[in-house]
């Protein structure tokens, strides 16, 4: 339980701040990750296992997840996107593991989908402190 808090607190205030203090790309790529969690949360709900297996439809979130967040990356010009993209990708690739009947305890499946998840999101808040601090020294140089 205590994990499910932590990711929720560690969504918000990422994406909270990429919202606040982000320009375009950070902006989408915070509501892409809300959208997501939020859908997974309710996929969790309604036909989950809760990590006994591989559920169909956070697979098919997590692949529009990557897909838009490489499209992300194509677009931009920011660096962050790429990152979130690389640790997004060995999430998926997790689900597709298990879905070629890998064992795995299913906490060790939550903990590896979970480090993923962490790390796409500290590449989404590592884009945005670059692109606030560099918005702040753009403004402190013009008159």
């Amino acid at each position: 339980m205590i994990w499910q808090f932590a990711t929720i607190a560690a969504l918000v205030a990422c994406c909270g701040y990429a919202l606040g203090f982000g320009g375009t790309t950070e902006r989408v790529g915070a509501a892409m990750m809300v959208a997501a969690l939020a859908l997974t949360s309710l996929a969790l709900y309604l036909f989950g296992t809760f990590y006994q297996t591989a559920d169909v439809a956070i697979i098919l979130i997590d692949v529009a997840l990557l897909a838009g967040l490489i499209a992300l990356a194509l677009f931009s010009d920011r660096s962050w996107p790429l990152w979130a993209s690389a640790f997004h990708m060995v999430g998926t690739v997790t689900h597709m593991a298990i879905l070629g009947n890998a064992v795995i305890a299913p906490i060790a499946y939550a903990h590896t989908l979970g480090l993923w998840y962490y790390l796409t999101l500290l590449s989404l808040l590592v884009g945005t402190i670059n692109y606030h601090r560099a918005t702040r020294a753009l403004n402190r140089k013009q008159p």
